[in-house]
């Protein structure tokens, strides 16, 4: 943890680069950043205007975080994988690439963020992912 993660109490990525954290808050204020991609491990990404999964991966793009680790270390060929609250898709394209043969389903509620999440499929050429715009809960509901 550097000084400023003490400082705030938080261990924030964005907090390891703050420059690189502040150049991508303007650049996502310009309304500019989609023209931008971020590139992690396997796949590419747009840079989301309105995004923090997206400026994370900008400040940090070759971090891995535990839960990667734990798609790295868990998922194999032939799996399923269900990303509940995908956001952008994060997650869901790296099970694509370690499942193989197998199924991924992404579900997100959001139909602004879904709309970026199936952008990003496209973007990497992944078809084998099936994005289901719901929410996931104990009660029905909104």
């Amino acid at each position: 943890m550097n000084l400023l993660q003490k400082l705030t109490g938080s261990e924030s990525p964005k907090l390891k680069r703050p420059f690189r954290a502040l150049s991508g808050y303007a650049i996502q204020a310009t309304g500019i950043s989609e023209k931008f991609q971020v590139h992690c491990l396997h796949y590419n990404i747009p840079f989301y205007a309105k995004s923090n999964v997206a400026l994370t991966l900008w400040v940090n793009p070759g971090v891995v975080d535990r839960a990667e680790e734990f798609v790295y270390g868990f998922l194999k060929p032939g799996d399923t994988f269900i990303d509940v609250g995908a956001n952008i898709g994060y997650y869901t394209l790296l099970a694509v690439k370690y499942i193989g043969d197998g199924h991924v389903v992404a579900i997100e509620p959001s139909n602004a963020i879904a709309d970026h999440l199936e952008k990003n499929l496209a973007i990497n050429n992944i078809t084998r992912a099936r994005v289901i715009r719901s929410a996931v809960g104990k009660e029905r509901g909104k």
